[in-house]
């Protein structure tokens, strides 16, 4: 075992350790041999490891002045960043100031221009030369009469209307009164007259009534002093009480009481048919019957039943029964007595007579499936369903597996 002291640089400072493996081995030769206790130790000089120079607490008004001087250069930071934002906002963004102005321009601009096509519009109207003219009165005067001796500067509306006080062709009335002072400018409008018109008795021209409901038509003719006849037609393209067209036709010139026959609309024609009774009949039958009354057949039930196959047991609208043509009829038909049976045993039987023997019960053969067995070549082993299985509707075909 061998000792490593070394020698620090430190005055009176040693350090004594074990070398362990690093440290070079030495042997005696014998037994006799003196130690060389030399050999077990070695003095070498250790290097001091640098510790950190201790520092001094700072008291707790510095920390305070390190901490308000963190906290401001903090806020002044943010405060530079939001200013920054603000800035690069302000300058993506038109200037409002600038958007105010040019509305504020293009206002004023639209509101002189239309100032002064006021201005004009109306210089132009009371500043050219005009014409005062009185209203004539021409209330019992003959119309024809008055459109021959007619001023220039009158222009007239005529409505006829019929008065059994004034005689007629005379006007009734007039808009504006007689003595009325109106304005006539150089190159401008006449001066308008609406003049009623009495007309002879029953003198009214029939107007377009088709495409009015039935209601309006007749209170036209009957203010008219017609009288209204209606008939009914069935349309498929016109809507129930449309008025179709009309006797006499628009145009015409009716006198009173003198009637106007007016053709109704009564829709799409519905024609209803009696249904018939199938229920006994083959399906054939029932669907020959039903298209010959004016239906048509609907959805086929196949239920069990002891009546033979093909038979319609019942139908889904009582016979007798007034419905609308085309109508669909739902019939429920019989599948045959078998129906009522089980399914037979074809265990040991042939293919040939697994077949025939089904085709009695209304079933057909299904799929042939070869399997190795002790059985005849040949026979049946096994089916699917099984025997005394109920043959319901749904039954229609039996798989069996043949030995070969």
């Amino acid at each position: 075992m061998k000792y490593r002291i070394k020698k620090s640089i430190t005055k009176k400072k040693r350090s004594f350790f074990y070398t362990r493996a690093r440290a070079k081995r030495s042997y005696r030769e014998s037994a006799e041999e003196p130690i060389d206790f030399s050999s077990l130790f070695e003095f070498s000089e250790q290097y001091e490891v640098l510790l950190p120079v201790p520092r001094k607490k700072p008291s707790a008004f510095s920390r305070f002045i390190f901490w308000l001087k963190a906290l401001f250069k903090g806020l002044s930071e943010r405060l530079k960043k939001i200013a920054k934002k603000k800035k690069e906002r302000r300058a993506k963004r038109p200037e409002t100031i600038y958007m105010l102005l040019g509305a504020l321009c293009s206002s004023i601009l639209v509101t002189a221009i239309s100032v002064s096509i006021v201005l004009v519009s109306l210089f132009w109207r009371y500043g050219t030369p005009y014409t005062t003219v009185t209203v004539p009165d021409l209330v019992g005067t003959l119309y024809e009469d008055t459109e021959d001796g007619a001023d220039e500067l009158f222009s007239y509306v005529i409505d006829y209307e019929y008065n059994p006080n004034v005689t007629p062709g005379h006007v009734i009335s007039q808009s504006p009164p007689a003595g009325t002072q109106r304005r006539v400018y150089a190159g401008g409008k006449y001066c308008l007259i609406s003049l009623t018109v009495s007309h002879a008795k029953g003198a009214y021209t029939l107007e377009e009534l088709v495409g009015k409901t039935e209601r309006d038509a007749s209170l036209i003719l009957r203010n008219n002093g017609l009288v209204p006849k209606v008939i009914n037609e069935y349309s498929s393209t016109i809507q129930r009480g449309t008025v179709i067209k009309t006797s006499p036709e628009a145009n015409n010139l009716m006198a009173d009481g003198e009637s106007v026959t007016l053709t109704v609309s009564l829709g799409p024609q519905i024609i209803l048919c009696a249904v018939p009774n199938i229920v006994g009949l083959t399906e054939t039958q029932a669907i020959t019957r039903l298209k010959s009354a004016g239906l048509v057949l609907g959805n086929i039930t196949y239920v069990d039943s002891e009546l033979s196959a093909g038979t319609v047991i019942s139908q889904s609208i009582p016979a007798k029964s007034a419905v609308k043509e085309n109508t669909p009829v739902d019939i429920t038909v019989s599948i045959g007595a078998h129906a009522l049976k089980t399914v037979p045993n074809l265990y040991g039987k042939t293919v040939e007579e697994a077949r025939e023997t089904l085709r009695a019960y209304g079933l057909v053969l299904g799929a042939q499936i070869p399997v190795v067995s002790a059985e005849a070549k040949g026979t049946i082993i096994s089916q699917t369903p099984l025997p005394n299985t109920p043959i319901t509707s749904s039954t229609v075909s039996v798989d069996v597996y043949v030995s070969y």
